[in-house]
C-alpha cells in the first residue's frame, strides 16, 4: 500500500480532498486493474507478472486542509472523517460559505438596524477630519483652537448639522416593518403576505424562510479561535 498525505489551502484543500476520495475508493482500484489488464492483453509479450502486481498496489490518502471550502454534502463529509482534517481559523467564512449561507446572511442584514453603528462611524470620520484639517478638536485647551492654515474651519456645530442630516437620511432608508412590493418573491402578492401576518405587527416570515445549508467542509474540522 502507498501512503500519501496531501496538504492544501482553500481551493487547494478542496482539490486535495477530491483526489483523496478518488484514491481511497475501491472503484478507483478496480479501474486501475481493468486498465492494466486491457493494456496487458495487447502487449502481453512485453509485460511480466511483477508489472501487473505493482500496478495493483492500493493508495491510502490522507488530507490536511486549511480553510477548505464547503464542497460536500453532510453525508459525504462524514464519510471522509477518517482521512480528511480541515483546519478552520476563527471566523473564516470560506469553510462556511455556500448559496444557503449567503441567502441567510442577506436576510440577517435586511433585518439589522444599523443606524446607531452608521451614525457612530460617520461622526468618528468627521472628528478625524476636524482634527487633521483644521487643527481644532473638542479637546482643545480653553485658550482657544490652534491657528488654522486652511481657509475653512470645522466646528462642533458643523458636525451636529451633518449628523442631523445623516440621522434623517437613515430613518428613510432603514427597512420598515412592512416590506416594499419589490421585496416580494416573483408571483407572490401583498395579500398573500397579509393573510398570515403576525398579530404583533411584524412581517410574515414565510417568504424569507432561512435556508438549510447543504454543503459542508470535509472530514473532521478543527477550529482555532483568537480568544482561545
Amino acid at each position: 500500500k502507498i501512503e500519501v498525505t496531501l496538504i492544501g489551502h482553500s481551493l487547494g484543500a478542496g482539490a486535495a480532498t477530491i483526489a483523496a476520495m478518488e484514491w481511497n475508493s475501491k472503484a478507483y482500484l478496480r479501474r486501475q486493474r481493468q486498465q492494466k489488464n486491457d493494456d496487458s492483453s495487447s502487449t502481453r509479450d512485453n509485460t511480466n507478472d511483477d508489472d501487473v502486481e505493482a500496478y495493483n498496489i492500493p493508495i491510502s490518502a490522507h488530507v490536511v486542509g486549511f480553510g477548505c471550502p464547503a464542497l460536500l454534502s453532510e453525508q459525504l463529509s462524514r464519510s471522509t472523517r477518517d482521512y480528511v482534517t480541515t483546519v478552520i481559523a476563527d471566523a473564516d467564512f470560506i469553510p462556511r460559505m455556500s448559496g444557503a449561507t449567503l441567502v441567510n446572511l442577506l436576510l440577517d442584514l435586511r433585518k439589522l438596524d444599523y443606524r446607531k453603528q452608521a451614525e457612530r462611524d460617520v461622526e468618528q470620520a468627521l472628528r478625524e477630519l476636524q482634527t487633521r484639517f483644521t487643527g481644532y478638536s473638542s479637546s482643545s485647551s480653553d485658550n482657544g483652537s490652534e491657528k488654522n492654515s486652511l481657509p475653512f474651519n470645522i466646528d462642533d456645530d458643523d458636525i451636529k448639522k451633518v449628523m442631523n442630516f445623516v440621522h434623517s437620511g437613515l430613518e428613510k432608508v432603514i427597512p420598515s416593518s412592512t416590506p416594499s412590493p419589490s421585496a416580494f418573491p416573483p408571483g407572490q402578492e401583498q395579500n398573500e403576505i397579509d393573510e398570515g401576518s403576525n398579530t404583533d405587527g411584524g412581517r410574515k416570515e414565510n417568504w424569507e424562510e432561512r435556508m438549510k445549508p447543504v454543503l459542508f467542509p470535509p472530514g473532521t474540522c478543527i477550529h482555532f479561535y483568537r480568544d482561545g
